[in-house]
């Protein structure tokens, strides 16, 4: 099965992301379809979004205090990780923790996790 071509790094986004470029027409959820393409890497609308929302969006993505220190490709690691998309063994790698450890760092900053987790975890690990 090939992969869809967009990926939504998180449930309540109002764009998706083109994985390939997107030709015009394509459907990529329901009811929405491509008006003109889309490259690789562009963000697909679908939902209205207002005049600068996105900008707004984008700034405070990156800027958030979690993610002060991290490299780009950590920040994508994590926003995947949130989405769904890579497992806590990936987004531990891209940190550069140990598993124990990266869900620790998820723990201080208050990131939901996708695994159950507990203090009894590390005293049996």
């Amino acid at each position: 099965m090939a992969p869809a071509p967009v990926i939504r790094l998180h449930p309540d986004d109002g764009v998706l992301i083109a994985r390939s470029s997107l030709p015009p027409g394509l459907v990529v959820t329901d009811g929405v379809t491509t008006l003109e393409r889309n490259p690789a890497g562009h963000k697909v609308a679908i939902t209205p979004i207002a005049v600068g929302e996105l900008v707004r969006q984008a700034v405070q993505t990156c800027y958030q205090s979690e993610w002060l220190g991290l490299t780009a490709t950590q920040r994508q690691a994590l926003e995947a990780y949130r989405g769904g998309y890579i497992s806590l063994g990936k987004l531990a790698e891209s940190l550069g923790l140990p598993i124990l450890k990266a869900r620790e760092w998820l723990n201080e900053r208050g990131i939901v996790q996708n695994t159950a987790y507990g203090k009894e975890d590390l005293v049996h690990a």
